[in-house]
């Protein structure tokens, strides 16, 4: 199925909300709505879920409350040790629903993805580890390609412990003939005493834009390949790509996703789309995109920041 055929049908579907020419927006339960897509067509899923977690509530999530159905689904699993982890929880957090809730979801993924595609989960230190054990089984274990972590440097310090200054980014593929465009990025040198050395035999180069992180101007850096540890700045409140939506991801983290596990023909998607930053980096990259988002502010949200892009 090409691309026209595609975008034609998901715009004659019920969850129908909004196009351009290289997307489409739905509204709705993903589950439901992914039914609606082919399958073995997208390159790249990049998502954002919910983390289990009281905050969701905001988005319209439901409340994470373990029921026996649930503990059962993770003890097949082998993750009899949920049960434990709940019972100890005094807020009554329900792990086990959370995983029950995500796992079919990740499966419908996987048979939308083409075999050349990919998928970049994001979460963190709620349940990030648990989610990576569910993705081990969908997808299998030798399909794993990076944990990426995403450093930022921003927010407050707690009284006890080290401050949690990152994201995780589970980077899988659906085979091992994956898309993948290797990156390159600066990398600063902390000293030049010998500039001459430097240039020579480095090939280092003095930034006239400015460190993307600390905005310093001068500083003697040289290309190399990206790493798998990303310092990428979250938004600040005066920061123009700002909407209005409380998770809203930096663009910079997204352009690197889709550049490097996407090429110019590929169909990207993101199927909790909250901000819609995937569908507006996606269309300045001139790929096709495929958005879903349960919440219908969010899907507002996302259709007034695409039509600002024109």
């Amino acid at each position: 199925m090409n691309w026209g055929i595609m975008k034609e049908r998901l715009m004659n579907s019920q969850y129908y909300y909004f196009h351009t020419d290289n997307g489409v927006l739905l509204c709705g339960d993903c589950l439901k709505v992914m039914k609606e897509l082919p399958e073995n067509r997208i390159d790249l899923i990049y998502i954002d879920p919910p983390y289990g977690i009281d905050k969701d509530k905001i988005f319209g999530m439901p409340k994470w409350k373990s029921m026996e159905e649930h503990y059962k689904f993770c003890d097949e699993l082998g993750l009899s040790i949920i049960r434990k982890v709940d019972r100890k929880k005094r807020s009554n957090w329900g792990l086990a629903h959370y995983l029950w809730w995500a796992y079919p979801r990740l499966a419908l993924m996987k048979k939308l993805l083409s075999d050349k595609g990919s998928i970049y989960v994001h979460t963190d230190w709620h349940c990030g580890h648990y989610v990576k054990i569910i993705m081990d089984d969908i997808f299998g274990k030798e399909n794993f390609v990076n944990e990426i972590i995403w450093e930022y440097r921003t927010g407050g310090i707690p009284q006890k412990g080290f401050a949690k200054k990152h994201e995780v980014l589970l980077f899988y593929s659906k085979t091992s003939h994956f898309d993948f465009n290797q990156l390159t990025e600066k990398t600063y040198i902390p000293t030049l005493a010998n500039r001459t050395f430097a240039k020579e035999e480095l090939g280092a180069k003095q930034d006239t834009e400015g460190c993307s992180v600390c905005g310093l101007k001068g500083q003697w850096y040289k290309m190399s390949f990206m790493r798998d540890v990303w310092l990428v700045q979250p938004l600040f409140r005066n920061n123009q790509e700002r909407v209005d939506y409380a998770t809203q991801k930096p663009e910079k983290l997204l352009e690197r996703i889709i550049k490097a596990s996407s090429n110019e023909d590929s169909i990207v998607a993101d199927f909790f789309a909250g901000s819609g930053t995937t569908g507006a980096v996606a269309e300045k990259l001139g790929r096709k995109w495929v958005l879903i988002d349960f919440n219908k502010k969010a899907c507002e949200i996302i259709k007034q920041r695409l039509l600002n892009l024109k």
